[in-house]
């Protein structure tokens, strides 16, 4: 009956979206919870780029960002929005009135007074995202600076040394800021909710985002999900509803699949998936930046496992400015975005981890019984399929490399097919029932 219902509804929003009249944010998808809908109620794969900058730096580039994105097929990025602190280029949501210096020897800040520029620019850029058709994952608030003394909490403006309020997140003196994700003070978490508030009058008519509470709070997960709870209670009654990590769906550091390594990634997912029915982004912030090669097989194990993935590229940081020693890596966004254009061709919504087709070899299935496959080959190499599906269904290698197909051919179903790509390196196969 549920599953009735669930089909009724996404039927009802497919219908509306053709009229125009469905309006709401980015959401889950009905009948498959480990992918989204579009507000337009269209099945939606995230497949994303980023970097820390992209808010936080007044300076930075983010239209011709958001663009390099579209022209690489790609439709998601993290943005952070409240660091803490500032830097000569830094936003930070308060004015500086003092009276009293600050730690960076410029005047305090006062937490009862908002930086009308911080919000202005925060508009623009959900405005320029928005026009590129990109979706946004807007980090609330870092929670990785708290534990950095010097040059992070030493400068922010939750440090008692900071501001005119007499706040201060170090309860306990250690240096750190630990206390920040914590429900013990009153009146910090007043100040967080008042930033909140502000938040969300500025993102209310934005359709392409959903929030993250914080990056990397491992202190206080209660804390964590208030803040969640507090977002839906204040857009309970509004008409454009936004998805929250961690309450929604798991955070980059939640899900155990953020790893690089083929055969811990596809164990991570396996165990997520059955654990979570929400939508799993491997993000790979804190990992580092491999060879191509390696990002490339990454994202394709996460998309066969039924998931979305999100690259941090530190390239694209006006700090290194893509130089000889951290380039830009247009070749791996190309490549990941095949990867995007592959899903364009499938019913990916429809379908689910399958890797029990697989008999012999080194392969990873996503498919939907008896319709069609999609199956990774990391490392290449002769395989054996036996899909128990009556009829006949026709196969096309994919180049994950080059994003076209080379040879097909047709093969029963109920019986046993060995498979052998048309060159080196990693391969795709994608297999169709054949009417």
């Amino acid at each position: 009956m549920r599953i009735k219902i669930y089909i009724l509804v996404f039927t009802l929003l497919s219908f509306l979206s053709q009229l125009g009249l469905a309006k709401g944010a980015i959401s889950i998808h009905p009948t498959n919870h480990h992918y989204f809908l579009t507000p337009d109620g269209k099945p939606l794969l995230l497949t994303g780029l980023y970097v820390w900058d992209i808010f936080c730096v007044p300076t930075y580039d983010y239209k011709a960002f958001f663009k390099r994105l579209k022209e690489n097929s790609l439709n998601f990025a993290r943005v952070w929005v409240m660091w803490g602190w500032e830097e000569e280029n830094w936003l930070c949501p308060y004015q500086r009135t003092g009276p009293g210096i600050a730690k960076d020897g410029r005047p305090k800040f006062d937490l009862d007074k908002f930086n009308p520029l911080f919000f202005k620019h925060l508009k623009e850029v959900l405005d320029s995202a928005k026009k590129e058709g990109i979706y946004l994952q807007l980090v609330i608030f870092d929670a990785w600076c708290l534990k950095n003394s010097e040059g992070h909490w030493d400068r922010h403006c939750f440090n008692g040394a900071n501001n005119v309020n007499g706040i201060n997140a170090d309860k306990d003196g250690d240096g750190k800021g630990l206390e920040f994700c914590s429900l013990q003070d009153e009146r910090i978490v007043a100040y967080q909710k008042r930033f909140i508030d502000k938040l969300l009058e500025i993102c209310a008519p934005y359709e392409n985002i959903f929030f993250e509470i914080a990056n990397e709070n491992y202190y206080d997960r209660n804390w964590e999900e208030e803040m969640g709870r507090y977002i839906k209670q204040k857009e309970e009654k509004q008409r454009i509803k936004h998805l929250v990590m961690p309450l929604d769906m798991p955070n980059h550091d939640g899900a155990g699949i953020k790893v690089w390594n083929i055969k811990a990634l596809k164990e991570g997912f396996k165990k997520a998936y059955e654990k979570f029915n929400q939508p799993l982004i491997m993000d790979t912030d804190g990992i580092g930046e491999p060879a191509d090669d390696v990002i490339r097989r990454a994202f394709w194990v996460a998309f066969v496992s039924g998931g979305h993935f999100d690259f941090l590229d530190s390239a694209l940081s006006p700090q290194t400015k893509g130089g000889p020693l951290n380039p830009l890596r247009s070749r791996v966004y190309r490549q990941m975005g095949y990867i995007a254009e592959f899903s364009k061709r499938i019913e990916f919504w429809k379908m689910k981890p399958m890797d029990e087709i697989v008999i012999k070899g080194q392969a990873f299935a996503l498919g939907e019984a008896g319709k069609s496959y999609v199956v990774y080959l990391p490392q290449g190499g002769r395989i054996s399929l036996r899909l128990n599906s009556e009829g006949k269904f026709r196969y096309r290698w994919f180049a994950p490399r080059e994003g076209i197909f080379r040879g097909e051919g047709v093969f029963n179903g109920e019986r046993k097919h060995h498979f052998t790509p048309p060159g080196e390196g990693d391969w795709a196969l994608l297999i169709e029932k054949v009417n």
